[in-house]
């Protein structure tokens, strides 16, 4: 181009070229694209939004059911135990919260067996003392 231009700088200009040329089908296919994108984008948004309600699902639910168990145990069911496979730190929270009922429930049986140890040995105590005091109601009564 700047070779023809030095070429033709003493030329006077013959005439002019008018290019004319329609936008419509570069316009459709840009709006084509652009809803393209859009529709790849709402497509994108609804399968994570699938994923994250799922994920969501499979880690509130047994959480709940771990809360549940919990409250269980409070309340002094000391038997009850989490069931089912789970992964991570929800398999070791299961494992942790299973144990801790393990140990309550041993200490629950052991202190049952020293409250019965204990009122054992009171009984046997109350008996001994009534005995001495009838012992000492017969002595009583032999010196008057």
């Amino acid at each position: 181009l700047s070779e023809l231009s030095n070429e033709n700088q003493g030329t006077k200009a013959i005439g002019y070229i008018a290019v004319e040329m329609d936008l419509s089908s570069l316009r459709l296919q840009q709006y084509q694209e652009v809803f393209s994108a859009f529709l790849v984008l709402i497509l994108g948004l609804g399968l994570a939004s699938v994923f994250a309600s799922r994920l969501m699902h499979d880690v509130t639910q047994p959480i709940t059911h771990m809360k549940n168990v919990v409250d269980r145990i409070r309340r002094g069911h000391l038997d009850v135990r989490i069931e089912g496979k789970m992964h991570g730190e929800l398999d070791q929270l299961k494992n942790g919260i299973n144990a801790m009922a393990v140990s309550l429930s041993e200490y629950h049986v052991e202190m049952q067996h020293s409250i019965a140890q204990a009122t054992s040995d009171l009984r046997e105590t109350l008996e001994q003392l009534e005995i001495q005091n009838v012992e000492l109601d017969i002595a009583k009564k032999r010196a008057q």
